[in-house]
């Protein structure tokens, strides 16, 4: 069981959902506001972020990820166009705490670990790309025990073994994500069945870092048991950056998280077959039908198959009776359309 601002997130509870908002602010505060307050009304659990300092984390080496530029020369002169002052960071961590929402973010530096440390982040998350980096993981169990939050888009089964023991010594709240590291993922490449393994084999909560575009990825992930999502948001699939085809729109967001709850509504429903509640008793009444005389039947005479038809409503012996009436002697005379008691034997 991990906590996670207000929300407990368990092998039980419901799939926790994160709006990975990441640099589709293009270091912007107005968007990121707007982006917050779309993934709040969609009833997100969390927003997330990506925390990219330049100066102490890129060099003149570092090339594109994608093709997807118009205004940057460089990956570095990217990272300083959309990064935030502190004090638009301050401002967006208030403001998650205003809409109620989690501030989840990825640090791509030892120095953005500094910041988001004092900026109090709910949780920390791990991109893939950094998954394996040690000054890093060291830097954050240094500063708190708050969750840790691993994306594996990257790794092999020996690193994964590694650092989750290197972690477990210092923090054991640990949520794995499976991760494609594609954009977008095909969805026969999502690798939903490491859900399930990443589970058993680490007796951790696990979950989906999900770059397929797409919600029925999210769709399947929840019914396979992910106890975390995390998915890329945008306001339009018609608009730029180098995220968008590995996005969902913020409606799209909103269908994942009423499948979401209508889901876990549905399998934690609790019917007894041994009793009906007071509105499915009176339908049985209504629906039901009886054992009903077809024929003049008179005193004295036994009751055969053949003398009877079953008729709505359920108001005398029910059909599902009927062994119980067949060759039994009438005490009385009985009429056609006669609904049949137990006082007539």
């Amino acid at each position: 069981m991990i906590k996670i601002r207000n929300n407990i997130i368990s092998n039980s509870s419901k799939t926790y959902i994160i709006a990975e908002i990441g640099l589709s602010h293009e270091g912007i505060l107005k968007n990121a506001i707007k982006m917050i307050d779309a993934a709040s009304q969609a009833k997100a659990d969390a927003v997330k972020f990506q925390m990219h300092i330049a100066e102490y984390e890129s060099s003149r080496f570092e090339n594109f990820r994608s093709g997807y530029n118009f205004k940057d020369n460089t990956r570095f002169d990217y990272w300083k166009r959309t990064a935030f002052t502190q004090k638009e960071w301050l401002n967006i961590r208030k403001y998650c705490l205003k809409k109620k929402i989690a501030f989840i973010c990825s640090p791509f530096s030892t120095r953005a670990v500094e910041i988001l440390h004092k900026l109090k982040v709910d949780a920390w998350k791990i991109a893939s790309g950094e998954f394996n980096n040690y000054i890093l993981l060291n830097t954050i169990l240094k500063k708190n025990k708050k969750p840790i939050i691993l994306s594996t888009g990257l790794t092999y089964y020996k690193e994964i073994n590694e650092i989750i023991k290197y972690i477990k010594k210092k923090n054991k709240k640990i949520i794995l994500l499976q991760c494609t590291s594609k954009y977008p993922t095909k969805l026969n490449e999502a690798g939903h069945n490491l859900i399930s393994q990443f589970k058993e084999k680490y007796k951790i909560l696990s979950g989906i870092s999900d770059h397929t575009g797409k919600i029925n990825s999210a769709y399947s992930s929840i019914c396979l048991g992910a106890k975390v999502i995390e998915v890329h948001v945008c306001f339009s699939k018609k608009q730029k950056g180098p995220d968008v085809d590995a996005s969902i729109t913020f409606e799209d967001l909103k269908k994942i998280i009423e499948f979401r709850n209508d889901f876990y509504s549905i399998i934690n429903s609790n019917i007894n077959k041994n009793k009906l509640d007071k509105n499915q008793v009176n339908l049985r009444k209504i629906f039901g039908k009886s054992l009903v005389v077809n024929k003049y039947l008179k005193k004295n005479s036994y009751i055969r198959f053949a003398d009877l038809i079953d008729l709505k409503p359920l108001r005398g012996i029910s059909v599902f009776k009927i062994k119980s009436v067949l060759n039994k002697k009438l005490v009385k005379d009985i009429k056609p359309g006669t609904f049949i008691k137990k006082g007539f034997f």
